[in-house]
């Protein structure tokens, strides 16, 4: 499958516990950042996956969510810092969404209108906090700012919500957390 390199985003974060990064107010012009990390591209081409198995036209957030939580990036290392098991995550998706049809589907899934917007507020929330690269953090942020799918509804988990996630969010971002190589 031929990997696919996603539209550029722009992120911001306040609502859902999640704080806009420090960097230019909203009068200044941001330049978008058009590089992901690694990690980033992996998640993307795996939610892309993700969709043609589950033999959809389109990949939505929810596979790009399945995809962050089952890969090694900083999102999977920071929920589970909030003790939230990826692997779990990825099987309370998998059972909401049903199952995948026996035949997946053989065409490269598009991007939904909602991921087009995820990833361009990832691409701004980039620029914002003057980053070199998109990194999965400034996508699950602007995943948490879109606060649409079935994604959002798990990370409101009786006991945890959305702000504690919110909270850890903005801390890694502000430390500099970054995708492993």
């Amino acid at each position: 499958m031929a990997e696919l390199t996603p539209p550029d985003t722009n992120l911001d974060i306040e609502e859902a516990g999640v704080a806009a990064s420090t960097g230019p107010t909203d009068a200044e012009e941001v330049e978008p950042v058009e590089t992901r990390s690694h990690a980033a591209c992996t998640v993307v081409n795996d939610a892309v996956e993700l969709a043609r198995v589950r033999g959809n036209a389109l990949m939505t957030t929810d596979d790009l969510f399945a995809a962050m939580v089952s890969t090694d990036c900083a999102v999977s290392r920071l929920l589970a810092g909030l003790e939230m098991n990826g692997e779990g995550l990825a099987d309370q998706l998998a059972f909401i969404l049903g199952r995948a049809p026996a035949e997946p589907s053989h065409a490269v899934p598009g991007l939904s209108p909602r991921v087009e917007r995820v990833m361009e507020r990832a691409s701004i929330e980039a620029g914002n906090a003057k980053a070199s690269e998109v990194s999965t953090l400034h996508l699950l942020a602007a995943l948490l700012r879109e606060k649409s799918g079935v994604s959002c509804l798990l990370l409101e988990t009786p006991g945890l919500g959305l702000e504690p996630v919110g909270a850890a969010l903005n801390k890694a971002l502000r430390e500099g957390m970054i995708d492993p190589s």
